[in-house]
């Protein structure tokens, strides 16, 4: 016992005792960071790229919900589960517009933007209409509508039309689209424009004066 405590006593001893407990603590220290660091870049990307991908889109990242990242628009929609007032509007059109069943009609489901600033009147009587007519529609053969582009408040189809002429081209296209206007009670839609996907006849001179 005498010979062991003078040399754990003795100054160099100590300075060993010191340094090793030094690099003990260092090395602890060293071990607390990166275990540290570690945890916190492999918890980064769980919550990094939804909130870059929602900041991309111009969403607030805290408000970013399952479903909004699914598009508004839809082209699996069938025509026959189109709200009943966008096929009333649509099919209004085509029949009394296009067809020139009854023009007043067809008048209550256009857009102004399809009008072209004709009036009530000049829609009626005039000699000319802003939009390609198809007076030889077959009103016996229902038009086949197939609907391209929906949103609750907007919708692309193509009508195929019948006609009643026995020679030449008895069948053609036509490109239609309608909005929803309008808000709660007041909403419906209105037929935003008509095009033929052909060149058909022309019916009037759009130059022509207005009667009346």
């Amino acid at each position: 016992m005498s010979a062991v405590q003078p040399s754990l006593s003795s100054p160099r001893t100590s300075r060993i005792i010191f340094g090793l407990g030094v690099a003990l603590l260092i090395a602890a220290v060293i071990v607390f960071i990166v275990k540290r660091d570690h945890g916190s870049s492999s918890a980064t990307p769980t919550t990094k790229p939804a909130a870059a991908e929602a900041k991309a889109n111009g969403l607030n990242p805290g408000s970013l919900q399952k479903n909004q990242r699914q598009a508004d628009v839809q082209t699996s929609k069938k025509w026959s589960q189109v709200e009943p007032g966008a096929k009333l509007a649509v099919q209004t059109f085509i029949r009394d517009g296009a067809a020139e069943k009854n023009l007043a009609s067809a008048w209550k489901y256009t857009s102004p933007s399809l009008r072209q600033g004709f009036t009530l009147h000049q829609w009626v009587h005039g000699n000319a209409l802003p939009f390609q007519v198809y007076p030889e529609m077959d009103a016996k053969i229902p038009p086949s509508i197939t609907l391209v582009t929906w949103s609750p408040r907007s919708l692309e189809a193509e009508v195929g039309l019948a006609s009643t002429y026995k020679k030449g081209r008895t069948a053609h296209t036509f490109q239609i689209g309608a909005e929803k206007v309008g808000t709660g009670a007041k909403a419906h839609w209105l037929v935003t424009y008509w095009n033929a996907l052909y060149t058909p006849p022309v019916h009037a001179d759009p130059s022509q004066t207005f009667g009346g």
